[in-house]
């Protein structure tokens, strides 16, 4: 009998480009996600780990993430929170804290796989995501549906009809959106794609509008108007002019015809109207300001180290505990500090507020051929900027997840192979539905 020589046979292992390939159609599938469910990240970071794994070559990547100064800046923040566990007076704290900002690994991991010719199928699963978000947003507004649905936001209802984001959140994702489709329709030829652009534009805004999310107001509000001098700066009084008045109508045309918006106009008047000649706090902007004395008086004594990772919000109740002020009881329904920039200054000080910036400001300095998307990068830092004062976009929940990859999936890709790719046909799409949700059952199973 002749015998078989196991040993002598040899597994075929992917060449580096096919690895590439699958983690670029990968990326596809998870920025359909990232305005549905951000848990989903996990699944596609676990694959292109084994994937980054199998490709081999480390050294090489490595050397590639410390040149790129948006990516070192990242990896430079991820070093700080977990050199400030040791300053923290509740150092178990800070480990559970620092453990969940894992995903700060997630963008580096994609950006050794990002190839140039995916960012526009990449942005278009996104929108795609966004537009799916949106039918359900509508479906419940107008009670077709009832909230929560499957795996979506527990507080949703038909006064906040925001699927799966709290609607801060919501309203940050869906200006960058708007902004997106805002400038494929003014660069896209007169044709069909032009016209659903405009459409999916049109629903966006008046989906911001419905909403109860004061801050998506205004980050749409500022953005489009930056945008449209960014396009249009050759001829900036008349685009200007043009802008002032559109967003004006916009504004009038929210508050006639929204009930949502009027109530959160009417609600933040009388805030601000109680804040300033009454004196009183006891509202979401008084809980605000509220948290800001607080905080300045915490920073004043720790000025350049901060409290350490975490402990932010854990010291601001602490010292209006220690005050037996009467709004304790609202800040300890506050799960962080509205404020990116009090926060950091809380956390790691003096030093901490600097790296924040230092990631954007790498990241405004990063280059890149296409001059559109240095636009869209330029909007990108103005919502952070903008978010970062009434809201926290770095460490837990699901908002900073999103803005680290698309930073990301914003700075030049260092893969350069050139792919015979086609354009997403009917094909080609089921082939990433049944992927999706393959992928997405495995996400929910483990």
């Amino acid at each position: 009998m002749e015998r078989i020589n196991i040993m002598s046979y040899k597994i075929k292992l992917p060449t580096k480009e096919t690895i590439n390939l699958c983690a670029n159609h990968l990326l596809v599938i998870m920025a359909f996600f990232l305005p549905i469910n951000s848990s989903f990240l996990s699944t596609i970071f676990f694959i292109l780990s084994i994937l980054f794994i199998l490709r081999g070559n480390y050294l090489f990547y490595f050397k590639e993430f410390i040149a790129n100064k948006v990516i070192l800046s990242i990896i430079i923040y991820i070093l700080l929170n977990i050199l400030w566990i040791f300053i923290s007076s509740d150092i178990e704290y800070s480990i559970n804290y620092v453990r969940y900002l894992n995903f700060y690994l997630y963008p580096i991991l994609y950006f050794s796989f990002l190839n140039k010719q995916f960012i526009y199928r990449i942005f278009s699963s996104f929108l795609l995501g966004v537009f799916f978000s949106e039918v359900l947003s509508y479906s419940i507004f107008f009670k077709l549906i009832t909230p929560p649905i499957p795996f979506g936001r527990l507080q949703t209802t038909v006064l906040d009809p925001t699927p799966f984001f709290h609607h801060m959140e919501y309203g940050f994702l869906l200006t960058f959106a708007s902004i997106l489709l805002l400038q494929r329709f003014l660069i896209e030829n007169f044709n069909i794609k032009k016209f659903i652009y405009l459409i999916f534009f049109i629903t966006i805004t008046t989906n911001i509008f419905i909403n109860a999310g004061r801050t998506g107001y205004t980050l749409f509000i500022l953005s489009v108007f930056i945008f449209l001098v960014l396009h249009f700066k050759k001829r900036l009084l008349l685009i200007a002019v043009s802008a002032i008045f559109t967003i004006s109508m916009i504004i009038f045309l929210a508050y006639t015809f929204s009930p949502n918006f009027k109530i959160r106009s009417n609600l933040t008047v009388q805030s601000i109207e109680n804040i300033i000649i009454k004196k009183e706090l006891n509202s979401s902007i008084g809980a605000r300001v509220n948290m800001v004395i607080f905080s300045l008086a915490l920073i004043k004594d720790r000025p350049f180290i901060g409290y350490g990772s975490g402990m932010a919000i854990i010291e601001t109740r602490r010292l209006a505990e220690n005050q037996k002020n009467p709004i304790l009881n609202l800040l300890n329904n506050i799960p962080r500090i509205d404020n990116q920039y009090i926060e950091s200054l809380l956390q790691f000080g003096i030093i901490g507020l600097i790296m924040f910036f230092n990631i954007l400001f790498s990241f405004a300095r990063s280059q890149h051929s296409n001059q559109n998307i240095i636009t869209i990068k330029y909007i990108l830092i103005i919502l952070v900027l903008l978010y970062s004062l009434e809201g926290g976009i770095m460490g837990t929940g699901p908002l900073p997840k999103i803005l680290l990859i698309l930073i990301v999936l914003l700075i030049k890709p260092i893969r350069k192979i050139e792919y015979k790719i086609s354009l997403v046909n009917g094909s080609i799409f089921i082939k990433y539905l049944i992927a999706s949700i393959i992928l997405f059952t495995i996400s929910k199973l483990t």
